[in-house]
């Protein structure tokens, strides 16, 4: 399974989202979409803002230099050339700016499982949340 994130979007992202009415706006929406059906939803505020009374929230994170070699991968499978370094500093100041803004901050929801990726593939990522899902809500695996 390969990664399909498109770098320059979560930067977009995270700058657009320090304007209050942009996050309300697309809470609305988000919320909207996830409660038509059962739904499995990713972003920095979803178990805070958006479902903050979800089921199941997991926290994922890694270390800046595990997260800084992934989306290396990511501009690489672009075609782009940029510097490891560039992009640890990019990820910082995304983190700090997501973390620090006003309108729903980047925070771990105290209820939040964390889930430390560092070290994994993008499947065992995947088969441990699917796990977790499982556990949390009995569900057996579909084969």
């Amino acid at each position: 399974m390969t990664r399909s994130v498109v770098p320059e979007v979560s930067q977009a992202a995270s700058q657009v989202s320090v304007h209050s009415f942009v996050r309300r706006k697309l809470v609305e929406l988000q919320q909207q979409i996830g409660n038509q059906a059962p739904s499995v939803l990713e972003g920095r505020d979803t178990g805070t803002v958006v479902f903050p009374d979800a089921g199941l929230k997991i926290y994922l994170d890694a270390d800046v230099n595990t997260r800084a070699r992934r989306r290396l991968l990511d501009y690489e499978a672009q075609g782009k050339s940029i510097d490891l370094q560039e992009v640890i500093e990019d990820l910082r100041e995304r983190d700090y700016r997501d973390a620090n803004r006003d309108d729903s901050p980047m925070i771990r929801a105290e209820d939040a499982v964390r889930l430390d990726t560092t070290g994994m593939t993008i499947e065992e990522q995947i088969a441990k949340v699917v796990e977790m899902a499982n556990a949390r809500f009995e569900l057996q695996e579909q084969v």
